[in-house]
């Protein structure tokens, strides 16, 4: 595939002074970009016509493969960025705070900024770091059309828990006063804490003042026009209060059943490792837990953090059990997506026993 370069562009590459800057636009899935450039000072440009953006200075080795690549094929490339307080940290490297981003590249004459050329945009792939220097894999967009059509046959659920397909909310407006509810809906209690949400299961508008919440699982109470059932709350929020390595912890204001974050996932809001995601190996019921990967520092008590409920994929145990959402209640539709009733490799491979 051939790109036709812009004629300011193409003039620059022809000059002896050779006056052209590289843009790299990194947009983190939380929509915050980071802009940077190989040219001296910083430059402001408009590089896709939604907006300018102001590309800091950074030092960038091995850029050279993007100007002597500009007629070959869209794929992987490569980049090594010199780390400072500028470009992203080491720290957010190893962190995974790009994780899931695309990297934009786009080239300018600064003398013309009016008229960048945007040349081609990449998934972020792996980071590694030496010393002061981190080496950014990019991988081409075709790389997308590089993923299975249609579904396997798996034992276990495939879909990722509280996603489209799984149809579980995730998350719980707090109540509020003489408001219209929809049947399912889900609200948290204004004020104290604890460890369940609550579901309408008759609509209507609430009343004026919050209810005294059940204080049990399946109680009710009549607010207005509204019926709530108390269920258990998918997120909460958790205390450390101890925490002998960065492996395991014990909090407070999480214990709900064994193995309910099971699979699920803490985030880190306050202390050395906030912003931090990791996954639950284990949870024994009563505020401590087990995960999979090491924290990047060490947890410290009264560190806080989100804990939201765990799916290890299993219609029995998971989906019937401990959620409720073999065939989800508002469209009937089975939502279990696993094929644990299918024959077995040794039952279709075996002969019959005489």
């Amino acid at each position: 595939m051939t790109r036709t370069v812009p004629a300011n562009v193409a003039t620059a590459i022809g000059s002896t002074a050779f006056e052209l800057a590289t843009l790299v636009l990194i947009t983190q899935p939380s929509g915050d970009r980071l802009a940077y450039t190989d040219w001296g000072e910083p430059l402001d440009v408009d590089l896709f016509g939604d907006g300018t953006e102001t590309y800091q200075p950074a030092k960038f080795n091995e850029l050279s493969a993007f100007s002597a690549q500009i007629n070959a094929p869209i794929d992987d490339r490569e980049f090594k960025i010199n780390l400072d307080s500028d470009t992203p940290t080491a720290n957010d490297i190893r962190r995974g705070r790009l994780d899931n981003s695309t990297v934009a590249i786009g080239y300018v004459v600064p003398s013309d900024i009016a008229n960048p050329w945007f040349y081609a945009t990449y998934d972020f792939g792996q980071a590694g770091i030496n010393g002061l220097v981190a080496r950014l894999e990019m991988m081409g967009t075709e790389k997308r059309l590089e993923q299975p059509v249609g579904r396997t046959l798996t034992a276990n659920c495939p879909f990722s828990y509280g996603d489209k397909d799984c149809g579980i909310p995730t998350r719980a407006d707090a109540w509020a006063d003489s408001h219209a509810y929809a049947l399912d809906d889900i609200v948290k209690r204004l004020t104290g804490s604890g460890i369940y949400w609550f579901k309408a299961t008759v609509a209507g508008t609430s009343d004026v003042a919050e209810p005294t919440w059940p204080s049990t699982l399946g109680g009710t109470v009549v607010d207005g026009g509204v019926t709530w059932t108390a269920i258990r709350a998918r997120r909460l929020i958790g205390t450390v209060t101890a925490s002998p390595d960065r492996l395991t912890l014990t909090a407070t204001g999480i214990s709900v059943a064994a193995d309910y974050y099971g699979e699920g996932f803490i985030t880190f809001q306050t202390g050395a490792n906030a912003g931090d995601v990791r996954k639950v190996k284990s949870d024994n019921g009563t505020g401590a837990l087990v995960i999979h990967q090491a924290a990047y520092d060490d947890i410290a008590i009264g560190d806080t953090f989100e804990a939201l409920v765990g799916c290890r994929h299993r219609r029995v145990e998971d989906c019937i059990t401990k959620h409720n959402n073999a065939a989800n209640s508002r469209t009937k539709t089975l939502r279990y997506g696993g094929f644990d009733f299918l024959a077995g490799e040794n039952i279709t491979a075996t002969a019959p026993k005489a």
